[in-house]
């Protein structure tokens, strides 16, 4: 049978697995172009029992500062150019990127599953107004017929490179607070990184937002949203 999935309102990339009677298979969907106002990218594919899994992970975008002279641009430009790229794809790095995985039951032709992008900040305003390094999550949210599916199993799969990062961040942080600084800042910043990408508490983190109703949702996302438009 044929079903159907739709990638929406993303800023990443999806790589995805589906598990059916006849085993495992990967693809992708490429993120929606916004720049040509389209929210959403559909693939469609065979599948071959009424129930399957997925597992729908975020694939880190390519950071490109665009120009509208293009290759007229001076070298200077170009220089600034990949500078704001590189500086882009750095800060990239403390973000979690969260493997999720799905069941589905009773799928049926022609069904569509949706796929929808999620972020999550812990802490939101306060993690920054208190000098926190910030904890960010990114993950997608399943959806068919019958509502939200409740997520089966995620973790992150970039959690070295985020503890990485955050060491880093840590140490310059502590340095410049001088030695006495240091010793406090360091293992406080590191440990709160490393307590809140452990797989188990991202799991719970998730589970706790496919429990919440409707209301409940729509007054966290839009504090969310919030966060992000005045950050």
């Amino acid at each position: 049978m044929r079903i159907d999935f739709s990638l929406n309102n993303s800023e990443y990339d999806c790589r995805f697995v589906v598990n059916d009677s006849r085993g495992s298979r990967e693809f992708f969907i490429f993120a929606p172009n916004k720049s040509m106002n389209v929210n959403s990218t559909y693939i469609g594919l065979e599948v071959y029992s009424s129930d399957f899994e997925i597992t729908v992970v975020p694939i880190t975008p390519k950071m490109e500062i665009s120009s509208e002279e293009g290759e007229k641009r001076s070298l200077f430009d170009r220089v600034l150019t990949k500078t704001a790229e590189s500086l882009a794809s750095e800060i990239l790095k403390i973000i979690l990127r969260v493997s999720s995985r799905y069941r589905v039951t009773n799928a049926r032709d022609n069904d569509r599953i949706k796929l929808n992008y999620r972020t999550y900040v812990h802490g939101g305003k306060s993690a920054f107004s208190s000098e926190l390094i910030p904890m960010m999550y990114v993950f997608f949210e399943a959806e068919d017929k019958n509502g939200r599916l409740k997520p089966e199993e995620a973790y992150g799969i970039n959690r070295r490179e985020v503890i990485k990062f955050a060491r880093n961040w840590s140490l310059f942080e502590g340095v410049d607070l001088g030695a006495f600084g240091l010793f406090l800042t360091y293992p406080f910043q590191l440990g709160r990184i490393q307590y809140l990408s452990k797989r188990k508490r991202v799991f719970k983190k998730l589970k706790k937002l496919y429990l919440m109703n409707d209301e409940q949702r729509q007054s966290f996302f839009e504090k969310q949203e919030e966060f992000f438009v005045n950050l």
